[in-house]
């Protein structure tokens, strides 16, 4: 329970934490970039989440996949990194960075293809791949 959590993190931290206390660190600790806020649930670090979802997909080793197709699976297991409406098909920063690391790690390729109706918005960023994507490439995420 709630207060069973702030008796732990109090004796932990050897000091009172009050419920005000949590939810301020929450929305701190998500405009520092340790974490993403979404409905008042707190998701620490988007590309660790993101993985795990990945894993659970059992999408095949150099497959490619459609971006609608790629969404439509992760939201069986990580609809909680989306925003509830995706008809925009307009990722936000959490999961736009989480998939741009995955990529500069290698785990995953964002293709953009200009003939491609089925594009997805990537949250603007200063970063390399910053074009719409309209399909995912799995290599296999890293442990």
């Amino acid at each position: 329970s709630d207060s069973n959590m702030l008796n732990y993190v109090s004796k932990r931290l050897g000091g009172t934490v009050t419920a005000p206390m949590i939810r301020g660190w929450r929305f701190w600790s998500q405009f520092l970039g340790f974490g993403f806020m979404n409905e008042m649930v707190f998701l620490p670090n988007a590309y660790i989440y993101v993985k795990n979802v990945l894993r659970l997909m059992n999408l095949e080793e150099m497959q490619e996949y459609t971006m609608s197709d790629f969404m439509t699976r992760f939201m069986q297991y990580g609809r909680i990194m989306l925003p509830a409406s995706m008809s925009e098909k307009n990722l936000n920063i959490a999961m736009s960075s989480a998939l741009r690391e995955l990529h500069d790690n290698g785990e995953i390729v964002l293709k953009f293809g200009s003939d491609q109706e089925m594009k997805w918005i990537l949250y603007p960023s200063k970063e390399l791949f910053n074009q719409p994507v309209s399909s995912v490439v799995y290599k296999g995420v890293k442990s």
